[in-house]
C-alpha cells in the first residue's frame, strides 16, 4: 500500500492541508503488552493508505521496520479513560524534549478528539489534589490528552504551568483563560460532531490533532476527518454536506 511517511516528515503542515491522517482506529502490527494504558512511549509508526478507508491512517510498526515502511519515530500519548475529578495523575500523559536532539522524536501522536483537552504544560508540581505527579525532566514539556476537561484555571490552581492547550469550542472550558497562555479552538466553525451523509449513513466528525517539531518551535497540527457509523470507513470530509464554509485545518507555534 502507499507509504507516506517521508512526505509528512518532510513538511506536516503541507502535508496534512492535501490529506487527513485517519487515527480513530490505529491499525497495530506490533503492540507491546498493555500498550494502551502506558504513558509516555515511543513507537515506530507507518502512515499509509488503508483498505476501505479512503485517507491515510496512522498504524503502529514493528521495533524492527519491515523493508520498505516508511517509519516515523513518534511519542504516543494515549487517551486517559475517565479520569476523576481532580485526579491528574490519572491523565495519560506524554513528556518530549523542548528542542529534540538529531534523532530524537520530532512528533507526538494522540488519538482522535472530538471535545477533550490538549493541554501542553512547562512544569508540573509534586503533588496535585495529594496524588503524586510524575517528575518532568528539566528541558521538555508534556502533553496530556485531558477527557474530563478540567478548567485552565483549575490546572493552574493545582500547580501546572501550561504553555498551550486546544479545545472543541470558545471560550475554553470554565470561560476566559488565564494571562499567558496560548489557547486554540480545534472546531474554530463550530461544525456538528455527527450528520447523515447524502445516503443517509451517519457520519461521525474526529480530529486529528497533533505536535510536530520544525527545527525551531513545536507546531499544533489540526485536521477534521469522518468515520462511517456503519461501515467505519474514514473520509477526509470537514465542511458539513450543503454548508460553503472554511475548512478546519490548523498549523500553530505553541
Amino acid at each position: 500500500m502507499p507509504e507516506h511517511g517521508n512526505a509528512f516528515l518532510a513538511n506536516p503542515t503541507v502535508f496534512l492541508a492535501a490529506n487527513a491522517i485517519g487515527v480513530q482506529q490505529v491499525d497495530v502490527v506490533y503492540a507491546p503488552p498493555n500498550w494502551q494504558n502506558v504513558d509516555d512511549a515511543t513507537y515506530n509508526f507507518s502512515i499509509r493508505d488503508a483498505v476501505g478507508d479512503n485517507i491515510p491512517k496512522l498504524r503502529m510498526e514493528n521495533p524492527i521496520v519491515p523493508l520498505g515502511v516508511e517509519v516515523v519515530v513518534a511519542k504516543w500519548c494515549n487517551t486517559s479513560q475517565g479520569a476523576h475529578a481532580g485526579r491528574y495523575d490519572e491523565i495519560s500523559y506524554c513528556d518530549f524534549s523542548a528542542a529534540p536532539a538529531p534523532g530524537a522524536p520530532t512528533v507526538v501522536f494522540t488519538g482522535a478528539m472530538n471535545g477533550c483537552g490538549f493541554v501542553v504544560v512547562t512544569a508540573v508540581p509534586a503533588l496535585a489534589g495529594g496524588y503524586a505527579i510524575p517528575a518532568l525532566a528539566a528541558g521538555h514539556l508534556r502533553l496530556y490528552h485531558d477527557r474530563r476537561l478540567a478548567t485552565l484555571a483549575a490546572w493552574v490552581a493545582a500547580g501546572f504551568t501550561v504553555q498551550f492547550a486546544a479545545y472543541a469550542g470558545a471560550p475554553p472550558p470554565g470561560g476566559m483563560m488565564p494571562v499567558g497562555i496560548n489557547v486554540a479552538d480545534y472546531n474554530p466553525h463550530n461544525y456538528p460532531w455527527n450528520h447523515n451523509d447524502v445516503n443517509g449513513a451517519p457520519q461521525i466528525r474526529a480530529v486529528t490533532n497533533f505536535l510536530a517539531y520544525d527545527g525551531v518551535n513545536w507546531v499544533f497540527h489540526s485536521r477534521h476527518f469522518h468515520e462511517n457509523g456503519i461501515t467505519h470507513a474514514l473520509s477526509a470530509v470537514d465542511t458539513p454536506p450543503g454548508v460553503v464554509g472554511a475548512n478546519s485545518t490548523q498549523a500553530i507555534n505553541i
